[in-house]
């Protein structure tokens, strides 16, 4: 089953095909349980096709009914609206991510797209710039235009981009010969503009970490961070919505409630807030469905829906064999959640033992955040991470700003007489960071000292080519001399021994080919239990290690692999799957730790 045909049966039910085609304004979904919800939006999406915005009271619950949208429609464009503000140590202070986020969704309200946008209460309540504002200040380039470079230039600066050697965060560029970067306010992604002389003979979105082109595209629009902007008009985000939209609101008294409270207690000077009385005034004048809690609009009519939550499996499996025969006995279609198919099959495993080939189940292969029981349409969707009781998180989206914030990171690390080794140069101690002169531009540069108080500048943006020095704890390493050639035969001397050692290395590999080593069987149930077992959804990392793991130890060749990661992201899970899995096969297991303290914690976890 696909979302295409989840779809399509919720279109049937009545109060879909009511809320589209009837002229009441006021709806009240009682009953509902789950992301029933996300479902129900998503089919009215489908059937009426109008711009459709949910206000729910937090951000975890609208980040919940975001991944739903996006996975029961996939081809839609589906936007998240968040405040711009988040707390920090106690205090409000703007974040990057949600600015760009917010101004995602009025570019794509302002070119007049259907979309879907799943905003916080805190979000809508926050005041935006106003649509003749947001046009005039954005400026447009397409692919083959002729492109005025001083014009462009004169609007980046007075909009206060700051201009950088590599574009890293929003409100960054960069110009590199015919190469212009620009991290625009209404992008997730940066864009890069190449230039034929004064023709835009290419455009393209960026990957920040390895500065390396990811899409072509037609057209951009480049807008700015409007809160840095003055004697701009502000404005509500309805102003933005057109007249036929769609609202789904979420306990609505939370939503003027928080209004007033916004009023009275934020304190700041950069953003404004929606007076309680405005916020109810233009909600009036779009069709709104309510649910949770009480209603706050009057003279609606009221959508009954019957659901329930499935039980979890746990570690009893009557509980979830009895529910499945109970609902397949009164004729109850059974749907199965899950982003990764292995879930489904183990699922379907666990209950073909005890009801073999009498219940199906069908599968959607993206996972939904709640599964619920429909008792008016009889149908019954299960979620992987509910029913193995495992941590379900949606994607949270994030504007990647890391390899900036690890570079400056370590720089403060340095200390002046801290040991570096260049790539090119060789070995020698830092002094600091000076400003310097290149080309008649003042530049940031980190210097270096070598032997005989020689010195190198290394630009910011060289930095990959510098590392900090590791070699034996208290013994100082020689520093080389610029101009010679004793770190190039150093390098050379290296190269050398790391090929001798390649050499043994491969004559070793070649004679563990030829010993035929014992191969272990396919996974059982029980491994697929115990699996299932764990909490946390692997990572995809995890998951490509777990089968890789797996796939040595299922071949007869001699096994021979090193999984590596961070504190907390997993190995310990991947070797009690592997333990597992060979002491199924009746062989002992052997855990080496280097700690008395580790070995105690591991004999607890396996």
């Amino acid at each position: 089953m696909n979302a295409h045909d989840i779809l399509n049966f919720y279109k049937t039910f009545q109060g879909i095909s009511h809320i589209v085609s009837s002229n009441e304004k006021r709806f009240f979904i009682s009953g509902g349980q789950g992301s029933v919800f996300a479902v129900l939006t998503a089919a009215g999406f489908k059937s009426g096709g109008k711009t459709t915005l949910v206000v729910l009271p937090d951000e975890e619950e609208a980040l919940q009914y975001q991944s739903d949208m996006r996975n029961l429609l996939p081809e839609q464009t589906v936007l998240f609206f968040p405040s711009s503000l988040k707390k920090d140590y106690g205090k409000f202070i703007q974040d990057d991510t949600n600015k760009v986020l917010r101004v995602e969704v009025l570019n794509q309200l302002a070119k007049n797209k259907q979309v879907i946008i799943i905003a916080t209460a805190e979000g809508i309540v926050e005041k935006v710039v106003a649509q003749s504002d947001f046009e005039k200040n954005t400026f447009k380039i397409t692919k083959n235009q002729i492109l005025d470079i001083d014009q462009l230039l004169n609007f980046l600066e007075e909009k206060h981009f700051e201009r950088t050697d590599f574009v890293y965060e929003p409100g960054e560029f960069a110009i590199r010969g015919g190469i212009i970067d620009i991290f625009s306010y209404n992008s997730e992604l940066p864009f890069r503009i190449n230039m034929d002389d004064d023709t835009v003979n290419g455009l393209r979105i960026f990957d920040i970490d390895t500065q390396i082109s990811k899409a072509e595209i037609e057209n951009i629009s480049i807008t700015p961070d409007y809160n840095n902007e003055e004697n701009n008009t502000l404005v509500s985000l309805f102003s933005y919505l057109p007249s036929n939209a769609l609202l789904v609101i979420k306990q609505a008294p939370f939503l003027v409630e928080l209004s007033e409270k916004m009023q009275q207690n934020m304190e700041t000077n950069t953003v404004s807030f929606l007076p309680t009385n405005d916020l109810i005034r233009e909600l009036q004048d779009f069709t709104i469905i309510e649910y949770g809690g009480s209603p706050f609009f009057s003279n609606y009519k009221v959508i009954e829906i019957r659901t329930e939550t499935p039980p979890k499996y746990t570690k009893d499996s009557a509980l979830i064999n009895n529910y499945l025969r109970k609902y397949h006995s009164k004729g109850y279609q059974f749907v199965f959640c899950a982003d990764n198919y292995k879930q489904y099959e183990r699922f379907q495993k666990i209950v073909n033992e005890n009801q073999p080939n009498i219940i199906l189940l069908s599968f959607f292969q993206k996972s939904l955040s709640k599964g619920f029981t429909d008792h008016l349409l009889k149908i019954c969707f299960l979620t992987d991470h509910e029913i193995f009781s495992r941590y379900h998180k949606p994607l949270i989206p994030i504007i990647k700003k890391q390899q900036s914030s690890h570079r400056l990171q370590n720089l403060q690390e340095l200390k002046p007489g801290d040991y570096l080794v260049h790539i090119d140069y060789g070995i020698g101690r830092f002094a600091g960071l000076e400003k310097i002169n290149n080309n008649g531009k003042i530049q940031e540069a980190v210097k270096i000292l070598y032997q005989d108080n020689d010195v190198l500048y290394v630009g910011i943006h060289s930095l990959h080519k510098v590392s900090k020095y590791r070699g034996n704890e208290g013994i100082p390493p020689k520093t080389h001399k610029l101009g010679t050639k004793t770190w190039a035969h150093l390098k050379e001397k290296t190269k050398q021994r790391v090929k001798d050692i390649a050499k043994d290395l491969i004559k070793l590999y070649a004679q563990r080919k030829q010993i035929k080593g014992f191969s272990f069987s396919t996974d059982t149930v029980w491994q697929k239990e115990l699996e299932a077992s764990f909490f946390f959804e692997d990572t995809p990392d995890q998951e490509k290690a777990t089968e890789n793991v797996k796939t040595d130890m299922e071949s007869n060749l001699a096994m021979d692999r090193l999984i590596c990661g961070d504190v907390g992201f997993g190995k310990t899970e991947i070797a009690i799957r592997a333990a597992f899995k060979a002491v199924v096969d009746g062989k002992q297991v052997a855990v080496l730790v280097p700690t008395t303290i580790l070995a105690l914690q591991h004999y607890k976890t396996f």
